[in-house]
């Protein structure tokens, strides 16, 4: 009898040790789980931070761009405007540096969105160029959007156009709602905002 209950004794005892382990097991399992998706969602949330950032960055030197151009567009050339032209196209060279980084982390349609601004802007600014240097042999009392209203047109539908199209991709990639802003920007008259 007491070598019975002795083995039912041992029998219970491994049965809830194994049981234990068993439960640690699955408990360690779990954690470990939770932990590599935790890792992996630190990864996403890092990795969208670092496309917001560089994505704000690439609007915010592509509004300074637009701004600049908008400046000599609709204001009279001075005597000597090389200088405000030869300053543009330093901030063209800075709107491509700072589309380097969605060049890199993309995606892909981010990363056409940010080349699609950067060349519509080449055009523009090619467009203002040969504007003002046309300009210098008119009249430099009046804005060149005067002198040029087609190409004033143009430059300020494609601005609009362009920003709209970088910020609905972006929005998208970043999970940012705002498609009503987006939709209004698209319906704008081409106003910059300041």
């Amino acid at each position: 009898m007491a070598l019975i209950t002795a083995c039912s004794t041992l029998l219970g005892g491994g049965l809830a040790a194994f049981a234990a382990a068993w439960s640690s097991s699955r408990q360690l399992n779990s954690q470990e789980k939770l932990a590599g998706q935790s890792r992996d969602e630190q990864r996403e949330a890092c990795r969208r931070q670092l496309r917001r950032d560089a994505y704000v960055g690439f609007l915010n030197q592509l509004d300074a761009t637009n701004r600049a151009m908008w400046e000599v567009w609709t204001h009279p050339l001075p005597s000597d405007h090389q200088p405000v032209i030869d300053s543009l196209y330093s901030m063209m060279w800075q709107l491509g540096e700072a589309s380097n980084i969605i060049m890199l982390e993309g995606p892909e349609d981010v990363a056409a969105a940010a080349e699609d601004a950067i060349r519509c802007c080449w055009e523009r600014m090619g467009d203002l160029a040969r504007a003002s240097a046309s300009a210098v042999e008119r009249d430099r009392s009046t804005d060149l959007s005067a002198l040029f209203p087609y190409e004033w047109e143009r430059f300020a539908r494609q601005g609009r156009e362009v920003h709209t199209r970088f910020l609905a991709q972006a929005s998208a990639v970043i999970g940012a709602a705002m498609q009503a802003v987006i939709e209004r920007r698209m319906a704008d008259g081409g106003e910059p905002r300041h």
